[in-house]
């Protein structure tokens, strides 16, 4: 009876370690270009839309369309910052920088928990949870306001948590 018990003992070690063994890879942080495709790039600026993947970040993904850089941006809070306070504090830096210039984002329904499209400056916010997704063009008048949504709708989901 003693040596079943030990062989049972032994039986059940081996198993734990050879199961601890394995090491498992983290899961992948979410990257800015994980969040639009060059395709949909493509579909919203036309056939000519090139990603620049040589310029690209995790935080930041390009690409060159229309005659502008339109820009994918992806952050989340570090160190006791929300995202919406390193976004509110960006948008205060950029006010009175443009002429024209509204305070505050205009209101932006139905992209992540709140979202704001700054004009002069070529940029829509979107919150969803503590992650920010801002999408920029440079320079602003190069792309239309429905444009810059589509690609926010489409990199809103894939948004991480």
């Amino acid at each position: 009876m003693k040596r079943i018990a030990w062989l049972m003992i032994g039986m059940g070690m081996f198993g734990c370690l050879a199961g601890c063994s394995k090491k498992q890879e983290p899961p992948k942080a979410a990257q800015a270009c994980d969040l639009v495709t060059p395709q949909e790039f493509q579909a919203v600026f036309g056939a000519a839309a090139k990603v620049n993947t040589a310029a690209a970040t995790p935080e930041k993904c390009c690409a060159d369309a229309q005659g502008a850089s339109v820009c994918v941006w992806l952050s989340r809070g570090i160190a006791g910052t929300s995202a919406r306070d390193k976004s509110q504090l960006h948008v205060v830096e950029m006010v009175g920088k443009y002429p024209g210039q509204p305070d505050l984002p205009v209101g932006v329904a139905g992209l992540g928990d709140t979202a704001g499209w700054v004009e002069n400056v070529g940029e829509l916010f979107v919150f969803k949870g503590n992650v920010l997704l801002r999408v920029t063009v440079n320079p602003p008048d190069r792309a239309t306001f429905e444009q810059v949504k589509t690609l926010a709708e489409k990199a809103a989901p894939r948004l991480p948590n």
